[in-house]
Parts: structure tokens; C-alpha cells; sequence
């Protein structure tokens, strides 16, 4: 039996150096948004993106206390709604996905605003929450209006 080849130290660092660069390449294409074109397009899962991509960095700033309850609650929270909103994408009659995506923003909402309130986001950064979430809350808003029925009281 031969015996295995040796590798020098630079031989091995560079076989090393590929392998890492390989995965990093593979961790950028898996890291971005795979939305049909349409869901790209749309303002609702832009927006969405946006505030995961200002609020996931945010909240990983938090105190160690509050980092692994109410910092990891309101990340869940966002993104649960991001993958309502992406299954209501893919239904032909997404009443009920959107209706779990507003309670789901409801929700998170509350958990802004009591972040707010326990001094872990300034004034300033629960502002841009606030705008971000509003504008998304609209945008959901209006794309349930699409599919309510014309004749049906709301309540």
C-alpha cells in the first residue's frame, strides 16, 4: 500500500482557503430572498424584508436579560409573519393567511412598543419601527381588501 502523499503547509491552507471560500459562496446565494418574481415586485414583502433586515440586527444589541426572551420573541414574531405573508403569496384565496399574518403583526407590535418601554430601542429607533411596521400593516391592509367580499359587513 502507498503511503498517503503529504501535503505541505501551503498545499493544505490553500485547499483549506477554497473549501471556505466555496461555502461563503454558497451561505450568499442561500442567504438571498428565493420569492416568486411577483413577490419580489411587491411592495408588502419588500418592506417586510427591509424591517427583518433593520430589526433582527437590533435586537441581537439587547441587554443579555432581554436577548434570549423578548429580543428572540419579537425576531420569531417577524418572521412568522414574513412566512405568513409568503404563503399567502402562493394561495389563490389567502383570506385566512392573511388574517394570521394580522394578528401576527398585532403582536409584534406590542412587542415593539414594549421594547420600547423597557429602554431597549431610543426614541429614534422605535420611530422607524413604528413607520416600517405601519407601512407594512397598510400595504397588508389593502391586500386583504382585494379579497374581501363586496357585500360582506365588517366587523
Amino acid at each position: 500500500m502507498a503511503p498517503a502523499p503529504v501535503l505541505g503547509p501551503s498545499v493544505g491552507l490553500k485547499s483549506h482557503l477554497g473549501v471556505a471560500r466555496s461555502a461563503l459562496s454558497l451561505i450568499r446565494h442561500l442567504a438571498t430572498p428565493v420569492l416568486p418574481k411577483t413577490m419580489k415586485e411587491s411592495p408588502i414583502f419588500v418592506r417586510t424584508y427591509d424591517l427583518l433586515r433593520w430589526l433582527i440586527p437590533a435586537t441581537l444589541k439587547f441587554p443579555r436579560q432581554h436577548r434570549f426572551v423578548l429580543a428572540e420573541t419579537v425576531q420569531r414574531t417577524a418572521l412568522r409573519f414574513q412566512e405568513e405573508i409568503i404563503e399567502a403569496g402562493h394561495r389563490e384565496r389567502p383570506l385566512a393567511e392573511l388574517a394570521r399574518a394580522d394578528l401576527t403583526l398585532a403582536k409584534l407590535k406590542l412587542y415593539l412598543r414594549l421594547c420600547h418601554d423597557l429602554d431597549l430601542f431610543s426614541h429614534g429607533q422605535y420611530e422607524h419601527t413604528a413607520r416600517l411596521v405601519g407601512e407594512v400593516g397598510r400595504l397588508l391592509g389593502a391586500w386583504r381588501k382585494t379579497f374581501e367580499q363586496p357585500g360582506r359587513a365588517k366587523g
